[in-house]
C-alpha cells in the first residue's frame, strides 16, 4: 500500500544527517544507491508484522554533499497469513505510520 504524505513534499537533507535520523527512528538501511530505509512494524492486535519502506533519490550534490529526499513510502505485510488478506493494512497500522512520518518529516526540516 502506497502512503502518499504530503509532509515529505520538497523535503531534502544531506544524505548523512538523513542516515543518521532515520537509523536513530529505527529503520535500516540497504546498500542500494540511493538506499531505502526498511522498518518493521509489529500490530500486537493482529499479530501481523508489517514492512514500512522509504525509498530515497538524490535530488542534488552541492560541493561534495549528496542531498537525498524521501520518496513514497509504502507499507505491506511481511508474511501473510491468508493470501486474500495480503494487501490490506489496518487502520491503527496506517495511523501509527503517519506518525512516524510526519515525526520524521519534522527532524529533516528542522
Amino acid at each position: 500500500m502506497k502512503l502518499r504524505m504530503k509532509a515529505l513534499a520538497g523535503i531534502s537533507c544531506p544524505d548523512h544527517k538523513m542516515d543518521r535520523i532515520l537509523k536513530a527512528q529505527g529503520f535500516r538501511s540497504s546498500h542500494n544507491q540511493p538506499p531505502v530505509y526498511n522498518m518493521e512494524i509489529r500490530d500486537a492486535a493482529s499479530g501481523g508484522t508489517y514492512r514500512l519502506t522509504l525509498p530515497t533519490s538524490f535530488k542534488k550534490k552541492e560541493h561534495r554533499t549528496k542531498y537525498l529526499g524521501l520518496d513514497t513510502p509504502t507499507i505491506k505485510l511481511q508474511s501473510p497469513m491468508n493470501s486474500k488478506f495480503e494487501s490490506f493494512v489496518p487502520e491503527p497500522v496506517v495511523t501509527a505510520v503517519w506518525g512516524k512520518i510526519e515525526e520524521i518529516a519534522s527532524y529533516l526540516k528542522s
